[in-house]
């Protein structure tokens, strides 16, 4: 698994109205790359915060659901996107 920041979309900009429970979380990942798909993903959510901005923040760690994933996505790039359905939920940052 990959450590990760996760940063919430606020509620008011379309995001969750709550943060998902502590443990496993699964979303669909959408990756800034040109032609590629999005992929399931599956979270290990360790601890909530709230930074000075007042944004919502998770550190965990995220892995693909499937073995035949492009497991590159997470060494080479920096950062992704969660999506619940069509609403984009949440930046995840790749530590």
């Amino acid at each position: 698994m990959f450590p990760v920041t996760i940063e919430w979309v606020l509620t008011k900009n379309g995001g969750r109205k709550q943060l998902p429970p502590i443990g496993l979380y699964y979303a669909v990942a959408h990756f800034d790359i040109p032609n590629s798909k999005n992929w399931s993903v599956v979270f290990q959510l360790e601890i909530h915060l709230i930074n000075s901005h007042q944004l919502w923040l998770t550190q965990g760690k995220v892995r693909f659901l499937v073995d035949h994933a492009p497991n590159d996505y997470f060494k080479h790039l920096s950062t992704f996107k969660i999506f619940e359905g069509p609403r984009l939920v949440a930046n995840v940052f790749l530590r």
